[in-house]
């Protein structure tokens, strides 16, 4: 039986894992993007957690956010390994680890039936690939915010988030 993404967030609060959200105007975006793992911010600032990855008040994730309104409308922004993990971590070691990250972002792309996956790292781009194949014609890596704020990279992005646009709107 498929997960709804309610059933996803559930088992992910149990866990005191972060879970995916929609981020733009759109609920029902059929383009997914997918991260590492959420950042060391909520260990910070667990106050914030509520908000869930990808909305604190960072100069990276607020940029984020408008690149996805302005160029998507809105998207599903997961990532592959759900908890906080350290800096420099093996990050394909933290998923090897833990079976239910397979299984909830498996039920997260059921869920979303995404026409486009956008990949914010070339390890996730690596790794993705290798464990959801049938996904490789339909995805495209984009840069990471935190990379695009650190050294003033809007420009890529801006070639990045109009290809995601140009791949969804031709499937």
């Amino acid at each position: 039986m498929a997960l709804s993404l309610h059933d996803i967030q559930e088992i992910i609060r149990r866990k005191n894992w972060l879970s995916g959200q929609f981020i733009g105007a759109s609920s029902t975006a059929r383009i997914i993007i997918i991260a590492e793992k959420p950042s060391l911010n909520f260990k910070k600032n667990p106050e914030k957690r509520s908000r869930g990855n990808f909305n604190s008040d960072s100069r990276a994730d607020k940029l984020f956010g408008k690149y996805v309104s302005k160029f998507l409308k809105g998207a599903y922004v997961t990532d592959m390994v759900k908890k906080e993990g350290l800096p420099g971590a093996d990050f394909v070691a933290e998923w090897n680890e833990e079976s239910q990250y397979k299984r909830i972002l498996t039920a997260e792309l059921r869920a979303t039936n995404p026409k486009v996956v956008g990949l914010m790292s070339r390890k996730v781009e690596k790794l993705f690939n290798k464990e959801f194949p049938e996904y490789r014609e339909r995805s495209i890596y984009i840069s990471q915010p935190a990379y695009i704020v650190r050294y003033n990279k809007r420009t890529r992005w801006d070639r990045q988030f109009t290809q995601l646009r140009k791949l969804a709107g031709s499937l």
